[in-house]
């Protein structure tokens, strides 16, 4: 397997009828950019275990040994029902624009809103440091 030291994101080619990207990095070892041609379901998979990867790295970092918890801000969070009503849907839109969406099942979602609910509330009742 070729490891390649990958810079940034250079650009990408999304197909027209949206099933296939071409993604285009710089890489620091080569003049060439290296790309990666990927089904946009597959991307959309690999982008959830990035997530994954990035937060288990981050904790293995000396940042978690000063005791911060890495996680990821969404920019808009919303829940719906499928078209069938049998599975509750919630979209997590990502500054980057990348939008996630988990199906629950309804006693799941409970559950999830009921945890949501009491940490909202506690978190009501902390004070908040001075931004000054």
């Amino acid at each position: 397997m070729t490891t390649h030291n990958v810079a940034s994101l250079k650009d990408c080619d999304i197909a027209r009828d949206g099933r296939n990207v071409i993604l285009n990095f710089n890489c620091s070892d080569q003049s060439d950019p290296l790309s990666l041609k990927l089904g946009t379901m597959e991307l959309e998979k690999i982008a959830h275990e990035l997530a994954f990867v990035i937060i288990r790295a981050r904790a293995m970092s000396e940042v978690a040994k000063q005791g911060v918890v890495p996680f990821m801000r969404p920019r808009l969070s919303r829940a719906d029902l499928t078209t069938d009503g049998l599975t509750v849907v919630v979209s997590f839109a990502l500054p980057s624009g990348m939008v996630t969406h988990y199906g629950l099942e309804s006693t799941d979602a409970d559950s999830l809103a009921r945890q949501i609910q009491d940490a909202s509330e506690k978190s009501k009742k902390t004070s908040r440091p001075s931004q000054h």
